[in-house]
């Protein structure tokens, strides 16, 4: 961490939690900002608390065979990924926390072998106090030990039935699991092969350049995980991976105890309560959206000329 903090010339309380990502063959990110997009209501919600993401530090915990470079398509630059090294940028740099659309990039396929990467994103403001982060140890490394990646559908069961649905697996079974616009995502809570899988979400896109709304559904966290965020950054993700994609909002259906959760994250609610499931309990619909607004879009044209 104090090489982190060195290299960005920001203390750590600025720092999210690390997240690691395993990518295997195939996997590979599509091309995105990591700074948030504050002309949305997801966008300023999510930099409410510790403001834009101004520096990205990419560490490579692995070499490659083939594949997996970082790559930067505006730059024309690509940066190959070798153990023991990094990457820093700054996605965000303007005293008004815009993004700098040069930044766009991807993790290109893995062609052979595999990758590991961990990644810190560093806020314009403090998110923790320095009692919280201090100067490392077992409490604080333990916390952040925690690695979201894709995952196949059948992994996504235990906790839909543990978490959702106990003694009802007949409920963790969705028709569209196995659909091409379906997307599972893991979070599990250490970085080798052997993690407890302790979150799950599921995404499911529109037809491919439709543009049209994602949705989310089976969000659950291991009780025992719960309380630490993996929730949120379940949601995070999918907000990305959406976007990433060129949908234009995305909507879950919440139980209504669950909205203050979602409320949190920039989300609102959309329409009336509506029962989903006999003896369920009332649902809301919830939704952000993930395009700039009408009125950005028109200043934006207006400095165009």
């Amino acid at each position: 961490m104090q090489k982190a903090e060195s290299l960005v010339r920001l203390p750590r309380t600025h720092f999210e939690w690390p997240q690691v990502t395993r990518y295997a063959v195939g996997d590979r990110y599509p091309s995105h900002l990591d700074a948030f997009d504050l002309t949305t209501e997801s966008g300023r919600s999510m930099a409410g608390h510790g403001g834009q993401r101004v520096a990205t530090l990419l560490i490579y915990l692995s070499d490659c065979a083939a594949g997996g470079h970082t790559r930067f398509e505006r730059l024309g630059v690509e940066v190959a990924p070798a153990a023991g090294t990094g990457l820093v940028f700054f996605p965000a740099f303007t005293l008004d926390g815009a993004p700098d659309p040069l930044l766009v990039h991807s993790a290109e396929p893995v062609e052979q072998g595999e990758k590991w990467v961990a990644q810190i994103w560093v806020r314009q403001r403090p998110l923790h106090s320095a009692e919280k982060v201090g100067s490392g140890g077992a409490d604080a490394e333990q916390e952040t030990r925690l690695s979201v990646r894709h995952i196949a559908a059948r992994e996504t069961h235990r906790l839909r039935e543990a978490v959702l649905w106990p003694g009802q697996p007949d409920m963790c079974d969705l028709p569209d699991d196995t659909s091409p616009n379906a997307l599972h995502l893991g979070a599990f809570e250490s970085v080798g092969e052997g993690g407890a899988l302790v979150g799950i979400l599921s995404l499911f896109l529109p037809a491919e350049g439709s543009g049209g709304t994602a949705r989310f559904r089976k969000l659950a966290v291991e009780p025992r995980a719960q309380g630490r965020g993996i929730g949120s950054e379940l949601v995070r993700r999918a907000i990305a991976e959406a976007r990433s994609r060129g949908c234009s909002a995305l909507r879950c259906d919440s139980r209504a105890k669950q909205t203050p959760f979602y409320e949190k994250i920039g989300m609102a609610s959309v329409g009336q309560p509506f029962e989903k499931y006999a003896g369920a309990g009332r649902y809301v619909t919830m939704e952000c959206g993930l395009r700039a607004s009408a009125r950005a879009s028109r200043t934006d044209r207006s400095a165009e000329g």
